[in-house]
């Protein structure tokens, strides 16, 4: 079958200051796939600070080039300064070469043009699809602020990157966190289902992260949705898990894997290219290695 791929605390030394950090590490052992903050006491000129390992090290980043800084799937945070409601995922794609905006809203779709140029940025004729649900409001409010949008601000610490766009007053309208897909989407095949070796070649997958969806091919094809959250480091999630047939009885691999799936919730992948799916409390759930 052809399946189609769908369009890490540092202290800067500051000149003349002294500067150093002391970590304080969560107790016990960490779960996998959760967004671990660490606090951070920062001492420079021996004024004391305390935050945590993001805020401590966010510097601002000139956008001079749109197309590589901004194209890319990014996750809404807040609008207006205020957080999104937990558990509520929306997700822009940045097409800044065609000058096109897609995603996902709290449960519709939205498309707009986008134009940029370095740090200026508007969109328009934004439009949604109509599916009413719970949380109608915070999708009515994401589409005012890009109407709203006209200059971009770009923040980092060299692994986390935030956008945020500011209205024509100067004021912040939507903040946003780069989610970064390259490391899982494409081919993989299957390896092990909890500690568990699978016949070599027994199920491929193809995941698309980027358009949110994933294929597994074996004696019979499952598909299904994937989902991110930005403000967990390595999350990944799969649902709407279906085969192409409803009537099929899938294998005892397919079952396993559709199970182990459920699970998920969060990923890493290796220097060899393996990937370890894991379940919320660490638990590698299935091993898959790169095509």
């Amino acid at each position: 079958m052809n399946c189609k791929l769908f369009n890490r605390i540092l202290c800067v030394a500051v000149a003349a200051a002294t500067c150093a950090v002391a970590v304080a590490s969560p107790s016990g052992d960490r779960k996998r796939g959760k967004n671990r903050k660490q606090r951070v006491a920062v001492v420079v000129d021996g004024t004391t600070s305390d935050a945590t390992s993001t805020e401590a090290v966010m510097r601002e980043v000139t956008v001079t080039d749109a197309r590589a800084q901004l194209a890319g799937t990014w996750v809404v945070t807040d609008v207006r300064r205020k957080p999104l409601k937990a558990g509520l995922r929306t997700r822009l794609d940045f097409d800044i070469k065609n000058g096109r905006l897609t995603g996902e809203l709290a449960c519709n779709l939205v498309n707009a043009r986008l134009k940029t140029n370095n740090a200026s940025i508007t969109f328009s004729d934004v439009v949604t699809t109509h599916h009413s649900c719970d949380d109608a409001a915070s999708e009515q409010s994401i589409v005012k602020a890009l109407n709203e949008s006209r200059t971009l601000r770009m923040e980092t610490n060299g692994r986390v990157t935030v956008l945020h766009t500011l209205s024509s007053h100067g004021s912040t309208v939507l903040s946003l966190r780069r989610v970064d897909l390259a490391a899982i989407d494409g081919a993989w095949q299957l390896l092990s289902l909890r500690g568990e070796n699978v016949p070599a070649g027994s199920v491929r997958m193809v995941l698309d992260a980027t358009a949110a969806m994933f294929h597994a091919v074996g004696d019979h094809i499952i598909n299904g949705v994937t989902r991110v959250d930005a403000a967990t480091d390595h999350s990944l999630q799969f649902e709407d898990l279906h085969t192409t047939d409803d009537d099929i009885e899938l294998s005892p691999v397919e079952s396993q894997l559709t199970l182990a799936l459920e699970e998920v919730t969060g990923y890493d992948v290796d220097r060899q290219g393996v990937m370890s799916l894991h379940d919320e409390e660490g638990r590698v759930v299935a091993t898959l290695k790169r095509l």
